[in-house]
């Protein structure tokens, strides 16, 4: 564990983001999203990470779930370094561990330079805001920080069900109830269910993953609810598709009302490397309820998405490619890094040469 703690602090030091540790592999380090390897600390151990693993890992349900399937999420706490994410894996049936460093306090939505028509999704009193993007993307920040302004500014009974719980929150006026899952309760779609009998205000369900979450997850804001979630997703549009492609062909017709009756937002996000080397910028696709865009939804026309969003600027909506052009404008971002992650070169190009 002291080596481990010692890996910790120096990637802390360094600034960077995750820690790998695969058995007979050197440690690396993720920094401003490229790997380096830390050779001083030797090559990593199979006993060492069970070792590792047993220290760690203490909940009976915990264990059982790696035994079901082969990785679990847990999360760290340090007094001395802060929090952590740790996924215990099995590779070539052997241990490994990924670790993401979290900061040590909720960032404010300010400081995360995201355009304010984000902050005020969160006065709605019910329906599903979605935060998507790709792993590593800054969705549980992003979800953080709008349950904390929440949390500092209303009166609020807030649920978080997480796999596994990233952030602690400091004392606001609202009241927080974090459930863990593995540690709290068995699943998502399991937590989700048991909330709506715990008077709460805002749900946030860390990531939609099935058919079952997705639905209580529609429950939850037909009865006057607020759900915030997640999806690995890359814009907007195919937001849409991949909830749908969880029900059976005759269901998306009612899932897309449902779905048209509650949505209040979908962002989607990409974490770039700055030019100035200094961390990293988001680029963000939002997409907001509008007329249009609820027919298209309602009418299962996802394809058409990405043209609603076009042309809803003056409603607060922007596509990724705008975005993104944006920050190569203000000379935040490559050129070449916007290029690798645009949805429409003509429609990007068109907004930079503008």
């Amino acid at each position: 564990m002291e080596k481990f703690l010692q890996i910790l602090k120096q990637a802390i030091n360094e600034k960077a983001t995750d820690v790998h540790l695969v058995s007979n592999e050197y440690p690396f380090i993720r920094v401003n999203t490229y790997l380096k390897p830390l050779n001083d600390y030797g090559k990593t151990t199979e006993a060492g990470l069970t070792a590792l693993f047993q220290e760690v890992v203490t909940a009976t349900l915990q264990k059982q779930l790696f035994e079901q399937k082969g990785a679990i999420d847990i999360s760290l706490e340090d007094a001395d370094l802060g929090f952590f994410r740790m996924n215990f894996y099995r590779q070539l049936g052997k241990l490994a561990v990924s670790v993401r460093i979290l900061p040590r306090t909720v960032p404010k939505f300010e400081d995360l330079q995201l355009p304010m028509q984000i902050k005020d999704l969160i006065r709605h009193k019910n329906g599903i805001i979605l935060i998507t993007g790709a792993t590593s993307n800054g969705k549980s920040t992003t979800l953080a920080s709008l349950i904390n302004e929440v949390n500092l500014t209303q009166r609020k009974h807030i649920i978080t069900i997480e796999d596994p719980i990233e952030y602690r929150y400091p004392k606001g006026i609202s009241l927080i109830s974090q459930r863990e899952v593995g540690r709290d309760c068995d699943d998502f779609a399991s937590g989700l269910r048991s909330a709506l009998r715990q008077d709460p205000d805002i749900i946030l369900v860390g990531e939609m993953r099935d058919k079952e979450t997705i639905e209580t997850a529609l429950i939850a804001a037909d009865t006057g609810h607020l759900v915030l979630s997640t999806l690995h997703t890359n814009s907007t549009s195919t937001t849409i598709e991949r909830i749908l492609s969880n029900f059976q062909a005759y269901e998306h017709p009612l899932i897309a009302s449902k779905l048209a009756g509650n949505v209040r937002g979908i962002i989607s996000q990409h974490l770039i490397p700055r030019l100035d080397g200094n961390g990293l910028a988001c680029a963000v696709e939002i997409m907001l309820p509008t007329p249009g865009v609820l027919s298209l939804i309602r009418d299962g026309k996802s394809s058409q998405l990405y043209s609603a969003v076009q042309t809803g600027k003056s409603f607060g909506m922007i596509t990724m490619d705008e975005s993104l052009a944006q920050l190569v404008k203000t000379k935040i971002i490559a050129k070449e890094e916007a290029l690798s992650r645009v949805q429409n070169k003509a429609v990007f190009d068109s907004y930079l040469n503008n």
